[in-house]
């Protein structure tokens, strides 16, 4: 599954701190919660 996620998620997640992936990473748990907050402030 893990594979599989790497796979669909072949864009670059960055642990450090943000995620630039258009994707849902759902495998990087950190990924998707920067993700969010991204898309919380960009709604801002």
């Amino acid at each position: 599954m893990v594979i599989l996620c790497v796979s669909f998620n072949a864009c670059l997640c960055t642990r450090v701190y943000a995620c630039l992936c258009v994707c849902v990473c759902v495998c990087v748990r950190v990924c998707a919660c920067t993700h969010v907050r991204l898309f919380k402030h960009a709604a801002s």
